[in-house]
């Protein structure tokens, strides 16, 4: 309106009502037809919260394994142990000895007490090594929990959050959407959408689930049985 009025000022031919039709359809179709072929590429692949809490056992967790003194697989290599990359139930990314991180190691690398393993599996396999050679806590429930947007437990290490000292629970594996973690439990810092799988009483994981706003998912195991010697612990 303000352009039509000076040009009429001027003495120009004042604008028609369909005066940048065209020019306006030509830009359209062009940015319509941008947004078609290159949209995709350029906006990121984002989960919502929905696709996050229905992944179930599509999900690849991350655990510690620590192996304590008089353990079995003392002296067995990783392959023996069904812990050799490409030949057992899980992943083994990284093993620290005396301080001395080794990533990736061979498949004949031979195990030995104090070795930490971080391991990428999934969640009937953590369930499986957990049941089968971790400390049970006895008439215990393992279940998944989402950290929800405002959780207060976000951006904060799970070294400072003190989980099982103030809860009684334990806290068996980390995921992470499309992203593959690679530090200890104690330095991880918990993200929007991350999921816990944790192990403990009932009433325990209500009172860590509604203080720290996390979103419960589903209870994956009840296990009655007391394990006395641990061969592995997972930390």
């Amino acid at each position: 309106i303000l352009v039509d009025g000076v040009a009429r000022n001027a003495g120009l031919a004042p604008f028609s009502m369909f005066e940048l039709t065209v020019p306006a359809l030509i830009i359209a179709v062009a940015g319509l037809l941008f947004m078609t072929v290159f949209g995709p590429r350029l906006l990121p692949d984002r989960v919502s919260l929905a696709q996050q809490m229905a992944s179930g056992n599509g999900r690849r967790y991350m655990a510690e394994i620590f192996i304590p003194e008089n353990s079995i697989l003392t002296g067995k290599s990783l392959s023996e142990a069904r812990l050799a990359n490409g030949n057992s139930i899980a992943q083994v990314i990284k093993l620290i000895r005396n301080e001395q991180e080794i990533l990736a190691p061979a498949k004949n690398y031979i195990l030995q007490t104090g070795d930490r393993l971080f391991i990428h599996t999934d969640r009937a396999d953590i369930l499986s090594l957990h049941h089968s050679h971790a400390y049970g806590t006895g008439d215990a429930t393992t279940m998944e929990v989402l950290v929800g947007k405002c959780s207060r437990y976000a951006a904060r290490p799970m070294r400072d959050l003190d989980i099982t000292a103030r809860y009684n629970i334990h806290v068996i594996a980390v995921h992470r959407h499309d992203a593959n973690v690679n530090t200890g439990l104690d330095d991880f810092c918990l993200e929007f959408g991350d999921v816990l799988l944790i192990e403990g009483s009932q009433e325990q994981i209500q009172r860590f689930v509604d203080n720290g706003d996390l979103i419960a998912l589903d209870s994956v195991k009840t296990d009655k049985r007391l394990y006395h010697k641990a061969p592995i612990a997972l930390a």
